[in-house]
């Protein structure tokens, strides 16, 4: 049985709202998915800090959510409306899977918790693909930060093709 660290973890409530010009794009069960895709993807981090894993423990996650075999994902986290993703930039799941450099080795020893906002859902007409934005406070050990995460996933198979975090410092 694993011990858990003191640490701030999370507060969960999320609010959903559903706009969508296609009724075949998000179904409940889609939606449904999506969602629980989405929150177990930040379970897993504050599990992973709460457990101690370390990287090889962590990147089975990143499989889950994320659309391996495309030819390239866009990952940004920082200010996307910038180009700044000072914060992690990643093309692949074998960027995020980095044992030296990779999302996990990144934020595990600086991550203390997140603090979820809001989601909603909307599929893109353009390419049919499903459009989620979530809101959420993440704490780091250097200061609290403001997230509005914007993921576009897969029509096909509801994996994360692009997942572009805008942050904020909270002062």
């Amino acid at each position: 049985m694993r011990s858990f660290p003191s640490l701030v973890l999370a507060s969960f409530g999320l609010i959903f709202t559903i706009n969508h010009a296609r009724t075949d794009c998000l179904t409940s069960e889609i939606r449904e998915s999506l969602t629980n895709k989405i929150s177990n993807w930040y379970f897993a981090q504050i599990d992973g800090i709460k457990f101690e894993d370390n990287v090889k423990q962590f990147n089975p996650n990143i499989d889950d959510i994320f659309k391996c075999d495309c030819n390239k994902l866009d990952i940004c986290i920082g200010e996307p409306n910038n180009n700044d993703c000072s914060l992690g930039q990643y093309d692949s799941c074998k960027e995020l899977k980095d044992e030296h450099d990779g999302y996990w080795r990144q934020f595990k020893d600086i991550l203390i918790g997140i603090n979820f906002g809001q989601i909603s859902f909307e599929c893109d007409e353009k390419n049919k693909n499903i459009i989620a934005r979530l809101t959420k406070s993440i704490f780091l050990k250097d200061g609290e930060r403001f997230n509005d995460d914007l993921w576009e996933f897969d029509s096909d198979d509801h994996r994360a093709i692009s997942w572009n975090i805008y942050a904020q410092n909270i002062n």
